[in-house]
C-alpha cells in the first residue's frame, strides 16, 4: 500500500470512529453495528498488527435484529468484506433481540454472551467459538472510538482545559507502561492523531523512558520520566505531576521540550500540558490528551 493510500485509509477510520461515538440511540444501534465493522475493515487495511487477528481465520458472520437481516462479514485469505446483503453458509449467525442488545454486546467491557442468552437476548446458530472471536475484535476497534469520544468531550480553550488539569490527579511513575494515543487540543504543534501519533512508556534498567511513534513504528521524540510539583500561572497551590523530559541527544527539535501529564481517568484517558524552553524560560504552549491503546 502506498503512503497516500495509507493516509486517506487512516483519514477514513478517524471519521467512522466518530460517528461510532451515538451509542446511547438504541434505535440506531444496527447502524452503530456497520459503522463498527466499516471501522474494522479500515483498521484491517492499515494495521499489520491488527491483521494478525485474522491470519488463517476463514469464517462468515452474519448480525440480525428482530429476525431482519442487519449485516455480514467474512474473513477470507486474510481480507475482510463488509456487507448488508445475505451470505450463503455463515458458520454463525447472530440474532439480537433488540438495539439494546446490540449496544450490550458491542459496548460492554467484556461481553456476557451466555448471559444474554439466557435472558433471551441474544441467540444463536453455528459455532459459538467464531462469537467470542469477532467479539475480541470489535472490542479494539471499540476501545478507539471511545478514546475519541472521551477526548472529544474535553473542552478546546486553554482556560476550561486548565481547570481540567487542576481537578485532575497525580500519575504514579510507574502508571503508564504501555502505548497511548495522542491528541493535541491545543497550542501549535498539529494533529497527528490520523496518522496513528502515540507515546511507549517503557521501563529500562529498573527506569521510566518512552518515546513518541508514528504509523506502525516510526520512533521520535524521545523522554525521560519524573515526578515534579509545578504551578500554574496565576495559582499559589502546586499540583503534583509526571514530567516527560525531552532533553535527550537522540532529539534535535524536540531537546527543549517538557511535558506535564495528570490523571482524567486511571489508565484510560490523561491530559498532558507541553511546553517548550526559550529564551532560557520554560513557557507553556498547550494541551493534548493521552488515551490508552488496546494491547
Amino acid at each position: 500500500m502506498t503512503k497516500l493510500n495509507h493516509y486517506i485509509r487512516a483519514a477514513k477510520l478517524n471519521n467512522v470512529l466518530k460517528k461510532t461515538n451515538k451509542k446511547d440511540d438504541y434505535k440506531a444501534m444496527d447502524e452503530i453495528l456497520v459503522l463498527l465493522l466499516r471501522a474494522m475493515q479500515l483498521y484491517f487495511s492499515i494495521s499489520k498488527e491488527y491483521r494478525k487477528n485474522i491470519e488463517n481465520f476463514e469464517a462468515g458472520i452474519a448480525f440480525e435484529e428482530a429476525n431482519k437481516p442487519i449485516v455480514s462479514v467474512t474473513f477470507s485469505e486474510g481480507k475482510m468484506k463488509v456487507t448488508k446483503e445475505k451470505i450463503d453458509n455463515p458458520n454463525v449467525t447472530i440474532y439480537f433481540k433488540d438495539g439494546e442488545t446490540i449496544k450490550e454486546f458491542l459496548f460492554s467491557e467484556s461481553p456476557d454472551i451466555i448471559s444474554l442468552m439466557l435472558a433471551n437476548k441474544l441467540s444463536y446458530i453455528g459455532n459459538i467459538n467464531y462469537i467470542m472471536k469477532f467479539a475480541y475484535m470489535a472490542t479494539h476497534v471499540r476501545v478507539l472510538a471511545e478514546g475519541k469520544a472521551a477526548v472529544s468531550k474535553l473542552p478546546k480553550k486553554n482556560s476550561k482545559l486548565t481547570n481540567e488539569f487542576r481537578n485532575g490527579k497525580p500519575v504514579k511513575l510507574d502508571e503508564l507502561q504501555h502505548e497511548y494515543y495522542v491528541e493535541i487540543i491545543t497550542g501549535f504543534i498539529p494533529n497527528v492523531i490520523r496518522f496513528s501519533h502515540r507515546k511507549k512508556y517503557y521501563l529500562r534498567n529498573g527506569k521510566p523512558y518512552g518515546n513518541n511513534i508514528l504509523f506502525k513504528d516510526y520512533n521520535f521524540g524521545y523522554f525521560s520520566m519524573e515526578k515534579d510539583y509545578i504551578a500554574i500561572k496565576g495559582d499559589d497551590e502546586k499540583l503534583d505531576v509526571l514530567i516527560l523530559n525531552y532533553h535527550n541527544k537522540r532529539n534535535f527539535i524536540w531537546r527543549g521540550m517538557i511535558d506535564q501529564i495528570r490523571c482524567l481517568e486511571y489508565q484510560k484517558l490523561y491530559l498532558g500540558r507541553y511546553n517548550l524552553h526559550f529564551f532560557g524560560k520554560l513557557r507553556f504552549v498547550g494541551y493534548f490528551a493521552l488515551t490508552l491503546k488496546k494491547q
